[in-house]
């Protein structure tokens, strides 16, 4: 096919690019080679984001009806126009070309226009008035996904409480089912602890003793348990504070603490699940109270799982669309013109969401887009190799550099046009950055940057351990202890590793199994421990 060959070519060319960097190349060479990079970021989006809109449409609006959430459907009736409206303003594009063909005006100055991408028509305030749109949505989008995150921490701590509790209800009878059953806590602690340590790999072995922490009943004092969280913060002396500031995210995320702004009011049904679980006296429960909660919690869980996922492949297509906006304007018209195969899916997919009818793609139309898995392969391959390339440009500039923010609003629509004089364009590489992390593997990546670095001393980490410790001490007054102990369990697991032999691993297991009275807690315990424990085998 054409479009590969070219593609190929393009690639190829690419590679010499980036290696050629080793020696001195003038300014324009390297303003060729930004050129490159953002033709093959726009490819890779197109690519991309027409998969992610066709795969939107036959999941959730095509087969799957009903599938997407009340939430997740207002923010997909945002964006549709933003899509549809880009859409329609590139056939209008193709149109005037053809028509201008047709007419014969080949004169330079048409040739001129035709070197550019289509969309030179639109402004850098045009450009910046879109992806603001885009940029808002999927603000919000996070800010959604956050929610989702939070509520989800809630309920798997009422998740550990229930799974513990299962084995006192297994019986016909109503009320407490005791299990006479013996347990041997001391051949059990050996069980644990030999397959912790049943390979070298430093790794695993850190990843099953945070199995262990998060699974075996937790009968540790506070004190103790404070003790450990001050060791751990104490361990980010000299720190930057985003990392000081992330390890303590985690604990509030895993203890349920974390809370976004407006959390309550945009899911009011979690919100209502999650406080019903919260005020339940578990030690009390009859059976049929038992199985009344796990009946909630598995509607929550159905609820969360199935927004978690309606809202990633929304952000997957955001991310990209938003790539196409952002570079728009600097796209070498033959790499503009590929992808005509991309741009009938993409027509299929927008009329019938647009009408709200569905319109199926036809079979040989598929077929054929099978057919690019090669140009998709090398276009990631040309991405990854620009991105590794735009990361090292950015950090080995100067500190006093004061260039354009994130580039969110665009590249001047004359970007690629500067002086040959001074090295790359700033506020284009910045452009370029930012769809480096847009079309990352983590989707919800924040886009601005952090501030400057400060590092944590003493006094600052000693403010936020007595921080912490307020919050989680009013956590553990309003909570009964069954949910307390899921609270330290969760947040255990967060610490760094605080065993300093196999010894102390083998105290902790023991402690742990011989002080816990509960024979269903104990049995369920050890049971998923094990399970999690021989999954690494």
């Amino acid at each position: 096919m054409e479009e590969q060959r070219l593609i190929t070519d393009r690639y190829k060319q690419l590679q010499k690019q980036i290696k050629a960097l080793a020696k001195h190349q003038s300014a324009a060479e390297q303003k060729k080679l930004e050129k490159a990079m953002a033709d093959f970021y726009y490819l890779h989006a197109k690519y991309h984001f027409v998969i992610a809109y066709y795969n939107f449409y036959e999941r959730y609006m095509a087969e799957e009806e009903g599938m997407l959430t009340e939430q997740a459907a207002l923010l997909a009736n945002e964006l549709f126009p933003l899509i549809h409206t880009y859409r329609a303003a590139s056939k209008q594009d193709v149109h005037e070309e053809s028509q201008a063909e047709k007419a014969g005006q080949e004169s330079m100055e048409y040739q001129g226009t035709k070197a550019k991408n289509k969309n030179t028509t639109l402004t850098e305030e045009q450009i910046k008035e879109k992806t603001e749109k885009v940029n808002a949505i999927r603000s919000s989008m996070i800010r959604h996904m956050e929610c989702i995150g939070a509520y989800t921490d809630r309920f798997t701590l009422f998740e550990y409480i229930l799974n513990r509790l299962e084995k006192n209800y297994e019986t016909d009878t109503d009320g407490f089912a005791k299990d006479a059953g013996s347990f041997d806590n001391q051949a059990a602690a050996k069980e644990i602890v030999q397959a912790i340590f049943s390979n070298q790999d430093n790794n695993a072995v850190n990843m099953k003793l945070q199995m262990m922490l998060a699974q075996l009943p937790v009968r540790i004092t506070k004190a103790k348990y404070y003790q450990i969280m001050e060791e751990s913060l104490n361990l980010y002396e000299g720190a930057e504070l985003s990392s000081v500031e992330k390890f303590i995210y985690m604990m509030r995320s895993a203890a349920g603490l974390y809370r976004p702004d407006q959390m309550e009011k945009l899911y009011p049904q979690l919100e209502k699940w999650a406080l019903i679980l919260t005020e339940t006296e578990f030690r009390k429960l009859t059976k049929d109270e038992y199985y009344e909660k796990c009946k909630i919690l598995e509607e929550a869980s159905d609820f969360l799982n199935q927004s978690s996922e309606c809202y990633m492949d929304l952000q997957e297509m955001i991310n990209h669309f938003y790539v196409m906006n952002l570079l728009q304007n600097e796209v070498d018209s033959e790499i503009a013109e590929q992808g005509r195969l991309l741009d009938s899916i993409f027509d299929f997919v927008d009329v019938s969401i647009l009408n709200n009818d569905e319109i199926l793609v036809p079979e040989e139309l598929l077929e054929e887009f099978e057919q690019l898995e090669g140009v998709l392969e090398q276009i990631n391959e040309a991405v990854e190799l620009s991105g590794t390339y735009i990361v090292d440009i950015i950090e080995n500039r100067p500190e006093d550099d004061t260039a354009d923010e994130q580039g969110t609003a665009g590249p001047s629509s004359n970007a690629l046009d500067n002086s040959e004089e001074g090295l790359m364009d700033d506020k284009f590489i910045n452009c370029l950055d930012t769809c480096r992390k847009l079309i990352s593997s983590s989707a919800f990546v924040q886009l601005e940057e952090e501030d400057e670095i400060e590092l944590a001393d003493k006094e600052y980490l000693q403010n936020r351990l007595e921080s912490l410790k307020s919050e989680f001490e009013e956590l553990f007054i309003r909570n009964n202890a069954k949910v307390n102990r899921a609270v330290m369990a969760s947040v255990l697991k967060e610490f760094p590793t605080f065993f300093s032999s196999g010894k102390e691993v083998m105290s902790y297991v023991q402690y742990s199994l011989e002080n816990c009275k509960d024979m269903s807690e104990k049995k369920v315990s050890y049971t998923l421990l094990m399970d999690s424990l021989s999954s690494f085998e």
